[in-house]
């Protein structure tokens, strides 16, 4: 359901940004980067911190921060995000944003923690939340670049699915641990994009950069779980 909704936010609001973009003049609110950076900020705090005996406890915030150290180090020996922006400058067009929309919506935190997160617990969270923020973004790729980058949701799901699947029929070695703090650098990296919203783009982090942390995460988990 999660990741349905995701597809229809995607289409449905780069469709009416086209639409709409000879009578609105779009830009990303400052208020929706602030709910994002508050959102953010209490997913993170839920998923890496346990009330115990009155005191608050984490046992995976090491495993966490050596995973975004480590990972936005590697990203960006790696240059991921210069490395998409350049394809699209070479294969894309003012005319068609396909391309933009597929990298923008399709690589993320929260692309990869959502459909885990839903496979495993059921729960759809992480993709309604992913679904809120990429509908105002849809509406900003509708009115630059037209109906068709709507399209882009069909290889963005496809990727949903694929990871959900790989989840499901791994469940049963994905612990909660594992989960929360998958959702942890979901929300890391959700948090510095709200930033990049609020800040110049001389300021921005490049946050594409911090995706492979998001694998660390799970392999750090692992040999944590051989270890132990």
């Amino acid at each position: 359901m999660g990741i349905l909704v995701n597809a229809l936010s995607i289409s449905i609001s780069i469709l009416i940004g086209s639409l709409c973009k000879n009578k609105i003049k779009f830009k990303i609110n400052i208020y929706l980067a602030i709910a994002v950076i508050i959102i953010s900020l209490l997913g993170f705090l839920e998923n890496i911190f346990m009330i115990s005996d009155n005191r608050l406890l984490s046992t995976n915030m090491l495993i966490v921060i050596f995973s975004l150290v480590i990972g936005s180090c590697l990203g960006d020996y790696i240059k991921i995000e210069d490395r998409i922006d350049n394809f699209i400058k070479q294969k894309a067009s003012k005319d068609n944003g396909f391309l933009e929309a597929v990298f923008l919506f399709g690589i993320g935190g929260l692309q990869i923690s959502g459909p885990i997160l839903m496979a495993v617990s059921g729960n759809n969270s992480q993709l309604y939340l992913k679904a809120m923020v990429d509908f105002p973004l849809g509406l900003i790729i509708g009115a630059n670049y037209g109906k068709l980058a709507s399209l882009s949701s069909i290889p963005v799901a496809i990727l949903q699915c694929f990871i959900a699947i790989i989840a499901y029929f791994w469940g049963s070695f994905i612990s909660q641990a594992l989960i929360m703090s998958l959702c942890s650098m979901g929300f890391i990296i959700l948090f510095f994009t709200g930033y990049n919203m609020l800040t110049t783009s001389e300021n921005k982090i490049k946050n594409t950069n911090m995706v492979p942390s998001v694998f660390l995460v799970i392999i750090f988990h692992v040999i944590k779980e051989l270890i132990i």
